[in-house]
């Protein structure tokens, strides 16, 4: 089963990745629905982005969008995730969510018994769907697919940062959803970001990766969304956008064939997982350098 496409907006934040130039409001949302996008990536932590989608919420219901939200909690109770939950409703003008993550959440948060009681709660009291966590590394990525009150999980993976997907393991029969998170790098992953200083490791990469792309007859950031969609394991693929055209190159990027096996084996070649450069939570102040 293929992955399918849903844009994330984190790019509500002023200044968000090293190539923002655009600024998105509701009116990016309606074209993403008129796009045929049914995923909408959110989080209280993200700006007026959640109010933004309030402003599109008949749509949302008549569509059946799924939106998923995030909370970030520094101790999470069952009276806490409660309100910070129905305050995130109220700017999302919806009765309930799809998905409501716990956000940035660390290996030790996601096995407490007392915060599983109360994001459980949540699904109980008919506020969402499913549950489950934003995550970085591996090791929380593992304890959220084990973790059973968990449904979904969302990771970091590009072309440069592999590394979570393939080493997760969903045999335990119990289907989790797999999102994937900064499938552009925060940019990194895009033509503009040569203009940037950059490790030169990370500029030769770069260059290497634009060549093959150009050679399968795309741009670097189409082919890193069409490896994405098309890397197993995967069942969301956010891709943040901050204007019209980058939506568009997304929407192209899902409607192009699947990669054949050895365009897809010569993309994977390029996993930098390995060095501090492919990772953008490790990046100094939001840069490379």
């Amino acid at each position: 089963m293929r992955a399918s496409l849903g844009v994330g907006t984190a790019t509500f934040i002023p200044g968000y990745g090293l190539t923002s130039c655009g600024r998105p409001g509701p009116e990016l949302l309606d074209a993403a629905f008129d796009a045929g996008i049914r995923y909408i990536d959110t989080a209280a932590a993200y700006a007026d982005s959640e109010a933004a989608i309030g402003h599109v919420a008949r749509r949302v219901r008549e569509l059946g969008v799924r939106v998923a939200t995030k909370l970030q909690l520094a101790d999470p109770t069952a009276a806490s995730c409660r309100e910070a939950m129905e305050a995130s409703l109220g700017r999302l003008d919806l009765p309930g969510a799809d998905t409501v993550l716990l956000h940035s959440a660390a290996a030790e948060q996601i096995a407490s018994p007392g915060v599983a009681a109360a994001w459980i709660g949540l699904r109980d009291a008919g506020l969402v769907n499913r549950l489950g966590a934003s995550t970085y590394g591996l090791e929380a990525a593992r304890t959220a697919i084990a973790a059973p009150w968990c449904d979904a999980v969302q990771v970091e993976f590009s072309i440069l940062n592999q590394s979570v997907v393939t080493g997760l393991d969903r045999r335990s029969g119990r289907p989790v959803e797999v999102i994937a998170r900064s499938v552009l790098c925060k940019g990194l992953l895009t033509a503009s970001a040569l203009a940037l200083p950059l490790p030169a490791d990370a500029r030769a990469t770069l260059q290497a990766l634009g060549a093959l792309a150009a050679d399968m007859g795309m741009d670097l950031t189409t082919l890193a969304i069409r490896f994405a969609l098309d890397t197993p394991g995967i069942d969301v693929v956010l891709v943040g956008v901050s204007d019209r055209a980058e939506l568009d190159t997304a929407v192209r990027a899902a409607e192009l064939p699947p990669l054949g096996r050895a365009e897809y084996g010569a993309v994977a070649a390029f996993d930098r997982s390995h060095e501090e450069w492919s990772h953008p939570e490790r990046w100094r102040e939001g840069t490379l350098v």
